[in-house]
């Protein structure tokens, strides 16, 4: 008679390596900061997406090579096309940077969790539709604890 404990150690070896893969999931959270930095470049801005803590203060250092004026304007509501005074209506904060220069500007992140979008060019129409970057607000409570 022959036995095996193979078939009933199946589900907790199952069970392990599940648990290890699990443990080497990138975190999502780990990028999440108050401090933010975007360089703009001649038709563009980098990066294009950043991850915020909510209702904290946010340093924002902005770098600007270039011969043109841009803007950082946070908006509570998406964008639309073409950029208008319905969407001034909706901004949160809002900067410009001349040509050539580098600053370090603060602004409050907004309490609720979502995305919002990060505008940089007034000159938004369907035509030109970018570049629009992305905020992504946690709430410190969805950082610190877990809902088991």
């Amino acid at each position: 008679m022959k036995h095996t404990f193979l078939p009933h150690l199946r589900p907790l070896i199952l069970m392990t390596l599940c648990c290890l893969l699990a443990s080497c999931a990138p975190n999502i959270y780990d990028k999440v900061s108050s401090e933010m930095e975007i360089t703009y470049q001649e038709e563009s801005f980098s990066p294009l997406m950043w991850r915020v803590p909510g209702g904290e203060p946010i340093t924002l250092r902005v770098d600007n090579p270039t011969d043109q004026e841009w803007h950082w304007i946070l908006m509570a509501r998406p964008v639309t096309l073409p950029f208008d005074e319905d969407d001034w209506q909706n901004t949160l904060a809002e900067f410009t940077i001349p040509p050539h220069s580098e600053d370090t500007l603060t602004f409050t992140a907004p309490q609720a969790a979502g995305e919002y979008d990060i505008v940089c060019n007034l000159d938004l129409t369907e035509d030109n539709p970018g570049p629009v970057g992305t905020l992504v607000v946690f709430r410190l409570r969805e950082l610190t604890t877990t809902p088991y």
